[in-house]
């Protein structure tokens, strides 16, 4: 949860003003990376096949209403 927070300060970041952006951009790349390895991490720890987990997810989501 605090990577999320993390990566939720940085893309706040985007709209101030006086913003390097592209740190703004490489901060949040850092971000996104901790976050999914945090989230294969967890997969791993709990034996989830992410991989089967994703092709069972997109087949309910071709058939899921998106209203």
């Amino acid at each position: 949860m605090t990577e999320v927070g993390e990566l939720s300060r940085e893309l706040v970041r985007l709209n101030g003003k006086n913003q390097d952006i592209a740190e703004v951009k490489e901060n949040i790349g850092a971000e996104i990376y901790d976050i999914i390895w945090n989230l294969c991490d967890l997969a791993n720890l709990l034996e989830i096949d992410l991989e089967e987990a994703c092709r069972k997810k997109q087949v309910y989501n071709q058939t899921r209403s998106w209203s």
